[in-house]
């Protein structure tokens, strides 16, 4: 999938905390679900410390479900393959995935919307800046996982 630059140069993180929130209307926004000036998931999130996917897990949100998975400790037993395999068959089911990375500047979310043909992942956020990324994999390795939120449109 190609992410709609229009949509992923006007959406914005409105706090600090707010990644998780603002991960969920991005996807909202690339799904056409939502207006470009939705931000009613992170307004009331404010600077929450303490959230996580599980806040979203079950939700169906505009005709989207989202779903946690990989809630698991990260160490050598995560099934990394396992994960990567499901990223990638969310993406050819035509699915974004919000993953969770240890980046610099500390943990953020991302919107992984492509795989490239070596097996990488391509995501996107907007976070203190806009970024793309093109080593998700790479990334979720060295954490030794990660978890991660479906998102199914219905």
């Amino acid at each position: 999938m190609i992410i709609n630059q229009n949509v992923f140069q006007t959406h914005k993180q409105l706090f600090r905390l707010s990644c998780i929130p603002m991960s969920v209307e991005l996807v909202l926004k690339l799904l056409e679900r939502v207006p470009p000036d939705y931000f009613e998931l992170q307004k009331p999130w404010d600077n929450k410390s303490f959230g996580s996917f599980a806040d979203f897990s079950g939700k169906d949100l505009f005709g989207v479900k989202f779903e946690q998975k990989y809630a698991l400790p990260r160490d050598a037993n995560f099934p990394l393959e396992g994960l990567f395999q499901t990223i990638e068959n969310e993406l050819k089911l035509g699915n974004y995935v919000i993953i969770s990375l240890n980046v610099p500047g500390g943990w953020h979310m991302y919107v992984v919307y492509d795989q490239l043909p070596n097996g990488e992942f391509l995501a996107a956020t907007k976070g203190q800046r806009k970024e793309l990324i093109d080593n998700v994999r790479e990334i979720v390795e060295s954490m030794r996982g990660t978890d991660m939120l479906i998102c199914h449109a219905t």
